[in-house]
């Protein structure tokens, strides 16, 4: 009797310790490590209608060059190398795990590195709220360092760009 009891109760005990250590929501977001996608969005569509930052890219990933561009500090237009792939670097702060790259044409961008790693930067979609102005935008898990994008041989001469987080500027 004494065994059957106490298997009920360690039964009941089990299942109320997991129970208790299962958050409601079964993906939990932390509001920390995202960003604002629909002010980052919003932002950007306000930002192209307005002037850019002049940048030349680079012909290459240099890790000692200064980075060209800042998160939340654009729009910059992209002064794009001649024939060949174009790189424009951004620094990632401890704080910005999240960044919306968004771009003036669409079916540009090669990759996303972080110092010697390659990331694809997911699928690109058009930004919902300005398809016409920013008809591509990736979205980018990051880490602290700095990041380059690399841009493909492209037939215009100059790209409008931007960095965004959603942070109020």
């Amino acid at each position: 009797m004494h065994v059957e009891v106490f298997m009920r109760w360690s039964s009941l005990l089990a299942l109320s310790l997991l129970l208790a250590g299962c958050p409601s929501d079964p993906d939990p977001v932390d509001d920390d490590d995202t960003i604002d996608e629909h002010e980052a969005q919003t932002t950007a569509c306000d930002l192209a209608e307005g002037e850019a930052t002049p940048v030349v890219a680079s012909t290459g990933l240099d890790p000692d060059a200064e980075s060209a561009m800042a998160i939340d500090g654009g729009p910059y237009l992209l002064d794009l190398v001649d024939g060949d792939h174009s790189w424009v670097s951004f620094d990632v702060g401890a704080d910005d795990n999240e960044v919306i790259v968004f771009l003036g044409a669409p079916g540009v961008v090669e990759n996303f590195w972080e110092t010697d790693h390659v990331h694809t930067g997911g699928n690109p979609v058009p930004n919902p709220d300005c398809p016409d102005l920013i008809p591509e935008q990736h979205r980018l898990e990051t880490h602290a360092g700095k990041w380059w994008v690399e841009i493909g041989v492209l037939v215009v001469d100059e790209l409008w760009i931007h960095v965004g987080t959603g942070a109020a500027e």
